[in-house]
């Protein structure tokens, strides 16, 4: 069975035939799909993350304890600026009208929320939904929509990001079919 290394490995050494193949198709179709170098660079990013990512379903996996953290982190923050800052700071002043109590325990209250929400990784059973084609489509859609919409991406900038997110993950979903235990 491919292990983290193997996975990486083959999404650093594999993307140049990504670019190859999204290249000649784009000659081939006739059209000018001309990426700049910071877009290829963050597309290879993209590209061995997928390489990698379904396995963070997999109990002790380096991905999964990755991502429970980068999830904890993002989650609690998002929590902390967008909710808790926002609607209980004003409320929580009036009964405690320390700002240095009140901040740190909204922090540590969006660092639990967080944490518990992260966890929420140990449902996906190994090889289950996020080995699976829809899993796949799922990581293309949101880059895609992230690149389009947040990034202001062009159409065909953001086409090149979520195809190479798309075929990293399949990458993944590939070596685990043809090497030993997959």
């Amino acid at each position: 069975m491919p292990n983290f290394k193997i996975h990486i490995a083959a999404g650093i050494y594999t993307y140049p035939l990504y670019l190859l193949a999204f290249y000649l198709i784009s000659e081939l179709i006739k059209i000018s799909l001309d990426i700049d170098p910071v877009t290829i660079t963050f597309g290879f990013l993209l590209y061995v993350l997928g390489s990698d990512l379904p396995d963070i379903d997999a109990g002790e996996s380096l991905a999964r304890r990755i991502a429970e953290v980068l999830i904890t982190v993002i989650v609690a923050s998002a929590i902390f600026a967008e909710i808790l800052l926002k609607y209980v700071y004003t409320v929580l002043a009036e009964i405690v009208p320390f700002q240095f109590i009140s901040i740190p325990l909204l922090f540590f209250v969006s660092i639990l929320a967080g944490t518990l929400i992260s966890k929420l990784l140990k449902l996906f059973k190994h090889r289950g939904f996020l080995h699976s084609i829809w899993a796949t489509l799922i990581y293309g859609g949101i880059v895609f929509g992230t690149a389009f919409s947040i990034r202001s991406y062009s159409l065909k900038d953001s086409l090149f990001l979520s195809l190479a997110a798309f075929f990293g993950y399949n990458l993944h979903r590939f070596l685990d079919m043809v090497m030993k235990g997959g």
